[in-house]
């Protein structure tokens, strides 16, 4: 799974980081998280103005997760961030 995070600001960087603490766990304890770091898209959590990175849903569920949805709004070092994530 792939999540592609665009920085629509035509000046300042976005930090991916928090985005990057999201978490998700199944039954059993399985987990996922998104990450910016491993897998075969790996990219800084910095993101230029006008870029976009491909971050992986990196987990350990015995197949693919279904029924997740994710909406979120947040304030970070003033940027303001929206995003929704289903799949």
């Amino acid at each position: 799974m792939f999540l592609q995070v665009t920085n629509k600001n035509a000046t300042k960087n976005l930090d991916f980081s928090p985005i990057a603490l999201i978490k998700i766990i199944g039954k059993g304890g399985t987990k996922g998280d998104l990450n910016p770091f491993e897998g075969k898209h790996q990219a800084l959590a910095i993101i230029k103005p006008q870029k976009t990175i491909t971050a992986e849903l990196i987990y350990d569920f015995k197949s693919k997760p279904n029924r997740v949805e994710l909406i979120c709004t947040g304030k970070l070092s003033g940027d303001r961030i929206f995003y929704n994530l289903g799949f």
